[in-house]
């Protein structure tokens, strides 16, 4: 959401400075994910606003591609930002109808509070036509962002440019390593083949996203319904700071994290890291419960091994089953 820091940190003639802040400030709010347009079509999208793009939209309408953002900082140095994969940019039809649910789901209403906390007008939210919402929509799992940002140096083509623009992404960059790479690595047969590792400095960038398939989306926005019917609209949020589901009450904050395995052990071994990543990473304490859910049903020996990693390493961790046939979260184990 808009911090009403941007109107003091461009200069020029922009829409930034004339309105005090830019569409694309709301652009990684992923509380805010639309589906149904294509009836076949079983994803979530965002849908989000780059000026960059809306310039230049109608050479777009109907193209998929990857985007890479950056920024730049107070000493001039271009930063990636992170990288959006399979961007797509949707006819004014589509544009419309995101529009409409938009503002059915009230989140039109809400990007009008946002500014009025900051004392910025909202008139510029108000008779917006659908292209000004968002111009381009993609999958939150898709995107990749930077921790910390890494340096764009020259020969770097965005070092030659200061405005909002458009430049073709061909130099091969390679966002978890920040360097970039116009040829591919040869292929290693064996392991004993693969050289050291480079001992030069580099920036760590944050972890790939990973693929989602259908089920999990489903699963994810059949839970959140059932838990905001159980504890209110505003007590649960999606896709904060990568967190599937949390749960916020007074004094408890629960991370929920989905996993579609065979086994409740499975779900528990690849649900376990992220969710003490999202919790505490990297010193600080988030979340005050951690609870996997998947549609695995849980064995006793399930039960005695949550109870003595809870025993045992003091961790808050639970399993709890989605009843797909009730539509319901049973009992935590």
């Amino acid at each position: 959401m808009p911090s009403g820091e941007a109107q003091h940190l461009e200069m020029g003639d922009s829409y930034v400075l004339e309105h005090g802040f830019g569409h694309e400030e709301w652009l990684f709010n992923f509380d805010w994910l639309l589906s149904g347009y294509d009836s076949k079509d079983l994803h979530s999208y965002r849908y989000g606003f780059l000026q960059p793009i809306s310039k230049y939209r109608g050479s777009y309408i109907g193209e998929t591609f990857s985007i890479l953002l950056y920024t730049v900082d107070s000493s001039y140095t271009r930063r990636a930002v992170g990288i959006i994969k399979d961007a797509y940019v949707p006819d004014l039809s589509e544009l419309k109808w995101a529009l409409e649910r938009t503002e059915q789901n009230g989140w039109l209403n809400q990007m009008r509070q946002d500014l009025n906390k900051i004392g910025i007008s909202d008139e510029p939210l108000r008779n917006l036509v659908p292209a000004n919402l968002a111009n381009i929509r993609f999958r939150p799992n898709n995107v990749t962002l930077c921790n910390p940002m890494i340096p764009l140096m020259p020969p770097h083509k965005v070092t030659r440019i200061n405005r909002y623009q458009p430049l073709y992404w061909d130099d091969g960059f390679n966002i978890e390593t920040g360097h970039a790479h116009r040829f591919a690595r040869p292929k290693l047969e064996r392991d004993s083949d693969a050289p050291d590792g480079s001992h030069a400095p580099r920036v760590r960038a944050a972890q790939p996203a990973t693929e989602y398939e259908p089920h999990h989306t489903i699963l994810q926005d059949q839970l959140r319904e059932f838990l905001r019917a159980k504890y209110g609209m505003k007590a649960i949020r999606k896709e904060k700071e990568s967190v599937d589901l949390r749960l916020v009450q007074p004094g408890n904050t629960v991370f929920i994290e989905v996993k579609l395995e065979r086994t409740v052990k499975n779900c528990i071994r690849l649900a376990l890291g992220q969710l003490l990543e999202y919790a505490h990473y990297p010193n600080l304490t988030k979340a005050d419960n951690l609870l996997v859910v998947g549609d695995a049903t849980p064995t006793d020996e399930d039960v005695m091994y949550l109870q003595f990693i809870r025993d045992t390493y003091h961790l808050p961790v639970h399993y709890a089953r989605w009843s797909w046939e009730g539509k319901e979260l049973l009992p935590e184990k």
